[in-house]
Formats: structure tokens, C-alpha cells, sequence
């Protein structure tokens, strides 16, 4: 059936329901062609063998091996690898946020089946969100739920850490991206364009596949760069220990945030400024590594930087905040789990100093969040929003003009299961619940 609904000032798109193809994708629209979707594009790495995980949780830490053999324990006498702290953002603001002066609460606007990640139109109020099992779903800021508009169940699984992991749209807002885990497991980016006012599912293509080779750490969030460009950030493969040997290879796509232009090429293509875009001995697509399982990224425009969350393994929970500009940088994973000696090892160059951490007496598996730029709460105003999945506390983190932390406060805000953090055209900030709920961060 061909329904479509009217977005304000916006666009109508189609809201479909499944019917799968070589795809996946959802209802065909009558005016379209034969319906054939575009092959998936091989991922410029090598396959390693699959390996079956235990694992249920989408951003939980791994403490174990996949064969039940114990994680490797941080050493304390191994000689820590050199660290770079990022040069100071020359444009921080001069005021600086008092997360602790404000009464802050959640409150639920809506609830759906374990919404995962969240993204916002240009020029457009609705929240999109996407629920783990493979639906993208339009919500009002008011809570009013719609009809999903895509769902690609039928190519995804939501065993393990898999599912539909993130979204993003296009900056003309003509094309939405989706990160998901095909049914092998393997990391999907691919595009569904909007064509004459429809969200065309049976155009869906895939961009970039990359195989992943056990079934946790896949990372997956996606986000829009302020440059323009595509970034996506992927675990190191999965198990425990890097057990593949990904997270000190810039050559290898996973470990690594990545960045591509979506329409510089066929099916995608490379920013000039990569570090390793003429290449050399990293993968063109690579802008950093030294991930082990990236579980959320944010970009703070106003300071032209970039926050990502770095899930720990048996110790220390990592957050990391580097200018946008700033390339080719290694996060130092598996030499080093946050600001902690891991494995042994030393990196062949400077590694990146976490912005913060915090050790798995407070939680066990961080959940990365977002920089507040709202009007609505003045004492909120640039303070970093996080929280940890095990733990469910959310916090704010205030860093000055020299990138150094001021305070790291408990909001008084916490809830179970929290797994991505969204902003709406407003600046609203909102907290996603896999069991279902989501949440407004809101004052008294």
C-alpha cells in the first residue's frame, strides 16, 4: 500500500512496510522500476573466521574471551606508550556550564521497541529514530509516533551486539544513511534516496561492507560531519584482547573512525585531506584507529571537536575529545584501555591522552552522548552529556578553554538500558532506552 503522510514544510515520504528484496528494503512504490536493489560493494579488508559470541547486550563490554578463556588483565608495569593531548580549541567559549545548579529530569515523550539511535532532517522538527530490529520510525517532539517509513528486518539480526545501529541524513536532506550488521554479521553503510518527495526503500544500495569477524564491537554509530563527509566509527572485530590484531593497524577498517565523501565517487569516494587517502599504511578510508568499540560519537560545532566514547574491557571506560581537523590520530587500543597500560605493547608513535575516564567500579560499558547547545537550559550550555549502560547514571562533563575537565557531575538523571543520547532541530537533547522508552532531557 502506498501511504503518504505530510511532514511540515518539509516533504512527504512514503511509509512503508516490509517486503523484502536482494535488499531488504521495504514496500515498493509503484513508480519505481523493477525494484532491484544495487549489489553490495566488497569491503576493502580481509575477512577473518567468524567466531560465535555470547554476548546480548549492543554496547556492553566484553570481559571474556568468546571461548569462555579470561580477558587479558592490564599491566601495571609496563611502560607507558607516549600520549599527545590535543592542541586547545582556539574558539571554546569563555563561559563555561554549571551542570550542578540545575534541577535536571527525564521525562518520556514516547516509547517504541528498543530504539537504538536518532536523527534529525535538516529543516525538519521530527525526530527519526531507529529501532534495533531494523524499523526507522518518525516521532514528534511532542511524542506523537508515526508509521515507520523503512524496515530493513529482514537483512539484519539482533543476536549479539548486531541490529540497525545508527542513521544520518544528508545535508540537503535528500538521502538517509543507515549503519546496520547484514544477516553474515558484517557492518553495512548504505543510502536510501528521496526522490519527488518518497523515501525510495527500493533504491536502498549499499556503500561500504566490511566483515566483521566475530559478532561484538561493531560499533556502527554514523553521523554527518560538519565537514560534509560521512564518519563511521567500527569496533576492532570483536572477542576480547583484540584477538585479531585490528586495533594498531591504520590498513584494516575496523578499530578505526572512518570517513568518506558519498558523492565523490562510485559507490563512494575519498576526502583529499584523509591521511591516507594517496596511501601509504593506512586504508584510504581511515581518518583514526585504536578503537575497541566506539559506542558513540558527537560533534560539538561550536568548538569544531569531536567527542567519542570508547567502550573498556576489563578496567577503564574512555572519552575522547580531538579537534575535527585533527587526523591520522591512534586512541591506542590494545596498548592502552583509557589512560591504563592494556597489553604490553607500545605504539610506534604518540598515542591519544583521553579527555576522561572512569573505572568499572561506577559501570562497565560507557554510552557515549552529546554536547548541549540548547537555549532552553542556559547552566547546561556546553557541558557533555554521557552515561554507562550497566549503570544507567547520566552525567555532565565540563572541560575549560584549555580542553581540561572542570567537573565530571552526577545529574541526578538516570534510567536502564541507555544506549544513544539524539538533539532535535531545537537543540533538545534526548536520552534512548533499549527497553523502550524515550526520554527529554528537561529542568523542574
Amino acid at each position: 500500500m502506498l501511504r503518504r503522510v505530510v511532514i511540515p514544510a518539509v516533504l512527504l515520504l512514503l511509509l512503508t512496510a516490509c517486503s523484502a528484496d536482494t535488499e531488504g528494503t521495504a514496500t515498493v512504490d509503484p513508480t519505481l522500476g523493477d525494484g532491484t536493489s544495487a549489489p553490495t560493494t566488497p569491503a576493502p579488508t580481509t575477512s577473518a573466521p567468524t567466531t560465535p559470541a555470547p554476548t546480548t547486550e549492543p554496547s556492553s563490554a566484553t570481559t571474556e574471551a568468546e571461548d569462555g578463556t579470561p580477558s587479558a588483565t592490564p599491566t601495571d608495569d609496563v611502560p607507558a606508550t607516549p600520549t599527545t593531548t590535543p592542541d586547545p580549541t582556539p574558539d571554546e567559549p569563555a563561559t563555561v556550564a554549571d551542570p550542578g545548579s540545575v534541577d535536571l529530569v527525564l521525562e518520556e515523550i514516547a516509547r517504541l521497541s528498543a530504539p537504538i539511535a536518532m536523527a534529525v532532517r535538516p529543516g525538519d522538527d521530527t525526530l527519526w529514530v531507529a529501532e534495533r530490529a531494523g524499523r526507522v520510525v518518525p516521532v514528534q517532539p511532542d511524542g506523537t509516533v508515526g508509521e515507520a517509513i523503512l524496515d530493513i528486518s529482514g537483512d539484519t539480526t539482533t543476536g549479539s551486539e548486531r541490529g540497525l545501529l545508527g542513521l544520518t541524513w544528508s545535508a540537503d536532506g535528500d538521502t538517509l544513511y543507515l549503519s546496520y550488521t547484514d544477516t553474515d554479521g558484517a557492518n553495512v553503510l548504505a543510502a536510501v534516496p528521496v526522490s519527488d518527495g518518497v523515501l525510495r526503500a527500493d533504491d536502498r544500495r549499499a556503500l561500504l561492507t566490511v566483515p566483521q569477524p566475530a559478532s561484538n564491537h561493531n560499533g556502527g554509530d554514523l553521523q554527518l560531519g560538519p565537514d560534509g563527509y560521512l564518519w563511521w566509527a567500527l569496533g576492532d572485530g570483536g572477542a576480547a584482547d583484540d584477538r585479531f590484531g585490528n586495533g594498531q593497524r591504520p590498513d584494516t577498517l575496523l578499530g578505526a573512525m572512518l570517513r568518506i565523501d558519498p558523492d565523490g565517487g562510485d559507490p563512494y569516494g575519498i576526502p583529499a585531506d584523509n591521511p591516507w587517502a594517496e596511501g601509504g599504511e593506512g586504508a584510504p578510508e581511515v581518518w583514526a584507529y585504536g578503537l575497541r568499540n566506539p559506542w558513540r560519537f558527537a560533534f560539538d560545532t561550536v568548538t569544531d571537536t569531536v567527542w567519542i566514547a570508547d567502550v573498556g574491557q576489563n578496567s577503564v571506560e574512555e572519552i575522547d575529545r580531538v579537534g575535527v581537523a585533527e587526523a591520522g590520530l591512534n586512541y591506542g587500543w590494545p596498548h592502552r584501555e583509557g589512560d591504563e597500560p592494556f597489553d604490553g605493547g607500545q605504539a610506534d608513535g604518540p598515542t591519544v591522552e583521553p579527555v576522561h575516564t572512569y573505572t568499572h567500579g561506577r559501570g562497565c560499558s560507557i554510552t557515549g552522548g552529546r554536547v548541549y547547545r540548547g537555549n532552553d537550559l542556559d547552566a547546561l550550555r556546553g557541558a557533555y552529556l554521557y552515561t554507562d549502560f550497566c549503570d544507567g547514571r547520566i552525567f555532565a562533563l565540563v572541560v575549560d578553554a584549555d580542553g581540561s575537565v572542570v567537573e565530571d557531575v552526577d545529574t541526578g538523571m538516570s534510567l536502564s538500558a541507555p544506549v544513544a543520547f539524539g538533539e532535535g532541530a531545537d537543540g533538545a537533547l534526548y536520552v534512548l532506552s533499549l527497553d523502550g522508552p524515550i526520554h527529554e532531557v528537561t529542568a523542574r
